[in-house]
């Protein structure tokens, strides 16, 4: 009887799991980066507006239709002669809900809208009905941006400063070494009154290390290296310099930051709802294979931008795969001003930091960046194209016999390969090579070029002025000039990666600072523009940001300046009074403490089962179905249009746009997953049957042995006393079930749907949830 209660407890949490993943999923679809949900608003709701309810329902409109204006947000949240639009954030009461869906009344009537386009409008409408607008801004179809002085004094669009790093009155006591970046934190410090906190211990620093660096936890034989020196500062500070550098030269580096940078770039394995066609991207697996190799090999990041933005103009082969930052996006049912929108949109956000698709329907009510700007822009990415994918289930056929092929299949491969050329019905005798698979990640420049105009209020069907092909003139020091070389996309990509640019480095330098402490600098780390959140440390931001470039932008020479501070060095623990003047950490005066992610969870139980396969590239593999693949995670087949419920759960980046930053929530369904999911218990159940811990000779062994597996230590007196309890509690409850279900005879014999875990394998089980496997101090 207990059993079935405990089966039945079980299949509750289960059903719990899925209920939660699912919520997390509707959330999920908001996006967690739009602060204040603007961005959101201007991505979704302003152009629909404009496209089909401004020509009735704005103070352009020669009639207001049923008294009510949709052009600003007082006016929308005023209603009309039908009343109020919204209930609050209940969109099901919400009666601009109920005209799209043609309930009451039917709007717009030329036609319903789509249901992705409704499903954004009650999202928006839970949101609390986000809007930006303003009534000063609402009569004109293109407002202007901020006084255009004001904005170029803006700390971002100016070059950064080489300011020499402070000289201090008092340093910390300990002997770790102050670098210079150290010098502008703790100048802040000691400004603000808050005592920065003493050095972690070796154990937490070297566990932190190894975390940010290769995504891995550390071996009880490493741990016990750092051990060895405790007590000797000079040897300890050596061992960890030597560790910094071999990790920095490891494999798994490439494996960690090729992730980070896969949020940028809104990687997924396939394009979302395109309707009939295939839906997967059969070689995105190349591009995620180029990041890691190019942060292994530490590309230059200004050529590493370069190959993702024009790699069809440079000499080098190796760089064709790069082209899926631009090329890997969602699709959008192909509609291609969306396609576009979305390839400014990874661009500018993802290595300028600057939102240029608010400009798509109007000048950016904020930046000084214009609509021209945007369409200039546009006509870029609109003269090129791509190589139609290949289709998986057609294969072009070999030549025959006689060395022919049916005409069919060279127009096949022709289409293909990009050529055109007359059919004819004789067979054909030269048969084109098939194209490297690595092109079809490529987008080239058409034979003929693109002459963008303005779309009036975003709408395509609405032409305004011709615009040339050129840069933005806010990222850039020197007058624009249109762009005369082809497409001007190689053009465009040199202004982006140029020095002089006063964004791209400074918004780099701010995302690898943000991986390694918990925080960027710029806490809006895809936004540098005056909406956008001001750095906490400008003058080191800046520093930081020249010596990067003077080191020929070496992100493997970035990192190991950060993590060889005494500033990435300190305790995550907080005395009280620093944490009344700063309990965001803002001024850094401790570590942040996070949870691990997605992808560095899951390898930590592989690692601990003893079942983690390290190896380097290759296509993507299901992580969702039985037997489990043993790959790292970041090599996980992302499916964009339904993306598992597990990888919500642990806040993996939203495949469907560019991620600045992730969350890191703290939720039951993660406790549930770790608990329930067939995945952690059969990590649990393989870590339990490790020979190093089947083979020890006494159960206190076998605990330090498991101990020693999980966190490269051994039980303490108290771990030894109650985990000793915990088993023979265990033990004894299931030698009472058994003898229960013997003495009643009555009892029907049940299976279980899955076999139970021995009182070991619970033990497994439970030091792979705890805090300690699970959070990095």
């Amino acid at each position: 009887m207990e059993s079935r209660k405990r089966i039945f407890a079980k299949t509750l949490m289960i059903l719990l799991e899925c209920l939660l993943a699912f919520s997390a999923s509707q959330a999920f679809g908001q996006g967690t980066i739009d602060r204040d949900g603007s961005d959101f608003f201007e991505r979704h709701i302003r152009p629909v507006l404009i496209e089909h309810c401004y020509q009735c329902h704005s103070a352009d409109s020669p009639v207001i239709q049923g008294g009510l204006r949709l052009d600003t947000a007082e006016a929308m949240q005023a209603g009309g002669d039908s009343g109020p639009l919204f209930q609050g954030s209940n969109a099901d009461e919400s009666l601009l809900l109920s005209v799209l869906n043609w309930e009451d009344f039917e709007m717009p009537p030329a036609g319903k809208l789509p249901d992705e386009t409704i499903q954004h409008f009650r999202l928006w409408i839970e949101m609390g009905a986000p809007d930006p607008r303003s009534e000063n801004l609402a009569l004109s179809a293109q407002p202007t941006p901020k006084d255009s002085d004001q904005s170029s004094n803006h700390w971002a669009f100016l070059p950064p400063t080489k300011n020499p790093p402070p000289e201090l009155s008092t340093t910390p006591s300990d002997d770790w070494r102050i670098s210079n970046l150290d010098r502008f934190v703790l100048q802040t410090l000691q400004q603000r009154g808050i005592e920065p906190a003493p050095r972690a211990e070796p154990r937490t620093l070297l566990r932190r290390l190894h975390f940010v660096l290769t995504g891995l936890p550390p071996t009880a034989d490493e741990y016990s290296g750092f051990e060895s020196v405790t007590n000797d500062e000079q040897k300890l500070m050596q061992l960890y310099e030597q560790t910094v550098d071999r990790l920095l030269d490891s494999p798994e580096f490439g494996q960690r930051w090729g992730r980070h940078w896969l949020d940028v770039a809104r990687y997924a394995d396939t394009k979302g709802y395109v309707f009939l066609e295939d839906r997967n991207y059969p070689h995105a697996f190349r591009f995620r294979d180029w990041v890691i190799d190019s942060f292994n090999a530490d590309l230059p990041y200004d050529q590493f931008v370069l190959a993702q933005l024009a790699a069809d103009h440079l000499d080098d082969p190796a760089f064709k795969p790069a082209m899926g930052f631009l090329t890997l996006g969602r699709r959008f049912i192909n509609n291609p001003h969306d396609i576009i929108d979305d390839r400014i949109d990874v661009m500018s956000r993802g290595l300028m930091g600057l939102t240029v698709s608010c400009a798509r329907c109007h000048d950016h009510k904020y930046d000084p960046i214009s609509i021209q700007e945007y369409y200039s822009l546009y006509g870029i990415f609109a003269s090129g194209h791509e190589l139609p994918q290949p289709k998986p289930e057609a294969e072009t056929p070999p030549p025959a016999e006689n060395g022919t092929v049916e005409s069919s299949s060279e127009s096949e491969v022709a289409e293909a390969s990009g050529e055109t050329q007359a059919t004819s019905d004789e067979p054909v005798v030269a048969v084109p090579a098939p194209p490297d698979p690595e092109d079809y990640l490529m987008l080239r420049d058409s034979d003929t070029f693109h002459q963008p105009v303005v779309f009036l209020r975003g709408n395509p069907d609405r032409h305004g002025e011709t615009v040339p092909r050129q840069f933005l003139q806010i990222a850039t020091l020197d007058p624009v000039h249109p762009y005369e070389d082809r497409s001007g996309r190689l053009e465009m990509a040199r202004a982006i990666a140029n020095p002089q640019n006063p964004l791209t480095a400074r918004v780099w330098v701010n995302r690898v600072w943000g991986h390694l402490i918990g925080s960027g600098l710029v806490t809006t780390p895809s936004d540098f523009g005056t909406r956008g959140e001001p750095p906490t440390h400008p003058e080191l931001l800046d520093w930081l940001t020249c010596r990067f470039i003077e080191e020929g932008w070496s992100t493997k020479w970035l990192i190991r300046e950060i993590v060889l501070s005494r500033t990435f060095t300190q305790s995550s623990d907080v005395s009280s009074s620093a944490f009344e003047l700063d309990p965001e950490n803002r001024w850094l005066g401790r570590m942040n403490r996070r949870r691990l992610d997605w992808e560095t969870m899951r390898d930590a139980l592989l690692l601990a089962a003893g079942e983690l396969d390290r190896s380097l590239g290759g296509p993507a593999v299901d992580l969702t179905q039985e037997p489990f693949s043993r790959r790292r995670t970041v090599y996980g087949f992302v499916e964009r249009q339904n993306l598992p419920p597990m990888f919500r759960t642990f806040d993996l980046a939203n495949p469907d746009t560019h991620t600045p930053q992730r969350p890191y929530t703290v939720v039951p369904q993660q406790a549930l997953f770790l608990m329930n999911s067939p995945f952690a218990r059969d990590q649990a159940i393989k870590l339990a049957n490790r020979s190093e811990i089947t083979s020890a000779s006494s159960d206190a062994d076998k605990i330090n042995a498991l101990y020693r597996v999980v966190f490269g230590r051994a039980a303490t007196e108290s771990e030894l006393e109650r985990t000793t309890k915990f088993l023979e509690e265990q033990i004894a409850a299931l030698n009472q079930e058994s003898a229960d279900l013997i003495q009643d005879s009555s009892a029907e014999p049940h299976e279980p749907d899955v076999d139970p875990l021995t009182p070991w394998q619970q033990l497994a089980q439970v030091l792979l949830m705890t805090n300690e496997l699970m959070f990095v101090d």
